[in-house]
């Protein structure tokens, strides 16, 4: 499996596995967005854009992210995994993972169980996750698949990693 899969991979799985988390918004079921316009620049409901916060604090804030994951040992074992695969990069995928939040939340309108069913479809296709990325978001892991192939002594493929 080409390093920029596994990148792909565990972004998806670490959006996945936040959305489960008890204590973020999302999980307790925030209410998705109401189909009329929203007074807020960003169209989302207060307790929409709490929950995405929230959510994007647990996943790009280290200490945050451990308190978070002290109620989930599913979270913890995967946390663990991603530090041994990613080694210096987990924090880089952590940073897209809560980039990726985001534009779920516009794409599903903060409902969370259309949002739960797209990473469900992801975890099963990460190559799926290339249409919600920027061209910046698939260059950086392009990069980071670069880094981690280094750091392992292979020589670092380009591509997509398709």
């Amino acid at each position: 499996m080409s390093a920029t899969l596994v990148v792909r991979a565990f972004v998806v799985v670490s959006v996945g596995l936040i959305l489960s988390l008890p204590e973020l918004g999302f999980a307790r079921g925030a209410q998705p967005m109401p189909n009329q316009t929203s007074p807020a620049a960003t169209g989302r409901d207060a307790a929409t854009e709490q929950a995405l916060r929230q959510t994007q604090q647990g996943l790009t804030n280290p200490a945050e992210r451990e308190n978070l994951l002290k109620v989930s040992p599913a979270a913890q074992a995967h946390d663990a995994k991603v530090k041994t695969m990613l080694g210096n990069q987990s924090e880089g995928a952590y940073q897209l993972s809560s980039q990726l939040m985001e534009t779920l939340v516009q794409k599903t309108g903060g409902d969370p169980a259309k949002m739960q069913e797209l990473v469900n479809q992801m975890m099963s296709n990460p190559q799926m996750i290339e249409q919600y990325l920027t061209p910046a978001q698939r260059d950086q892991i392009r990069k980071m698949a670069g880094d981690i192939e280094s750091q392992k002594g292979h020589t670092p493929t380009s591509g997509s990693g398709r």
